[in-house]
């Protein structure tokens, strides 16, 4: 009726929306069913039980949704990295820190970005993620936190907006064995309570929060362009000047690519008014070879792309 007359190609159909129990279980079964009889190649999600639990029929892939506040995704730095790797797959269909960050500011980003970089370290099992809620009218906020604002003329993406595009445009094809030296601080008016939060629901749960790292990274390879991709957050409000150590390269290229996305301030938030307050900034950086430093503003993603070949491989 709208114009096409092709089907849609449809990979996957997921089975309800944060559902679980017996109930569910049985209805799973009979939708599984039917759908794997029509259209067997169809790949089939199911809703969050614990991942070690099975029901009537077999779950191909898992959806798990994580709505918290900042000192919950820095907990979560090392997600999946104990996951069993025979279970089944697993698809982040919704995550944000959504409490004691505004409306949405670079501190929640930053927590976010520790976050993803657990999931991409385990993308063997983390198949699929995406971020919730997308948009949002400012003259109706009907959920606390979103990716992007608009009114009737103007949108502008968030912090964790921004974010999100750096980490989809500097995706490597192999995750890289990462080792991370950095003590751990404090960090003060951070929510000291784990949790959910609506619109219209008061956010007080302030404090200081026990311990972040200083720094928390991840190193991958982009074998179509032989490139080292180098992801480190800084969630700090203190600069870092980084050393990286490139080991098994025989070859590193003489200047690396870096957008770096930061803000003195880690509650300062992207406006409609404001909308390029918090957005990456590119430059150029000498490597003198598989040593080099590498500079970490406060509050701050870096992203870091160096030629380089490794030892007897392109």
């Amino acid at each position: 009726a709208n114009g096409r007359t092709e089907p849609f190609k449809l990979k996957y159909v997921e089975i309800g929306n944060e559902n679980w129990g017996p109930d569910y279980l049985r209805h799973y079964k009979v939708l599984y069913d039917a759908i794997k009889a029509k259209y067997p190649q169809v790949v089939t999600i199911a809703d969050g039980p614990p991942r070690d639990q099975q029901g009537p029929a077999p779950i191909e892939i898992l959806d798990e949704h994580f709505y918290v506040n900042p000192p919950r995704f820095f907990d979560m730095a090392h997600q999946y990295d104990d996951a069993d790797r025979s279970g089944p797959k697993i698809y982040v269909g919704e995550y944000a820190v959504n409490r004691g960050v505004g409306t949405g500011n670079l501190l929640g980003g930053l927590a976010e970005a520790v976050f993803m970089l657990a999931m991409e370290r385990n993308a063997d099992v983390v198949r699929m993620c995406s971020y919730a809620p997308l948009l949002e009218n400012v003259h109706q906020r009907d959920w606390p936190v979103n990716l992007i604002l608009l009114d009737s003329s103007r949108c502008v993406g968030r912090s964790s907006y921004q974010i999100q595009r750096l980490f989809a445009a500097h995706r490597p094809d192999v995750v890289l064995q990462t080792q991370v030296q950095a003590p751990e601080v404090e960090l003060t008016g951070v929510p000291a309570a784990y949790g959910r939060g609506r619109a219209g629901q008061p956010q007080t749960e302030t404090g200081q929060w026990a311990r972040v790292r200083h720094v928390y990274a991840l190193a991958g390879l982009d074998q179509g362009r032989g490139e080292v991709v180098l992801k480190a957050v800084n969630p700090t409000p203190s600069p870092v000047s980084a050393t990286v150590m490139l080991r098994g390269m025989a070859k590193v290229g003489a200047k690396a690519r870096v957008a770096t996305l930061a803000h003195a301030e880690a509650t300062a938030e992207n406006t409609l008014d404001r909308p390029d307050k918090i957005v990456p900034r590119e430059s150029d950086l000498a490597v003198a070879g598989p040593r080099f430093p590498l500079p970490l503003p406060a509050n701050s993603v870096t992203i870091l792309r160096v030629e380089a070949r490794t030892e007897g491989g392109p």
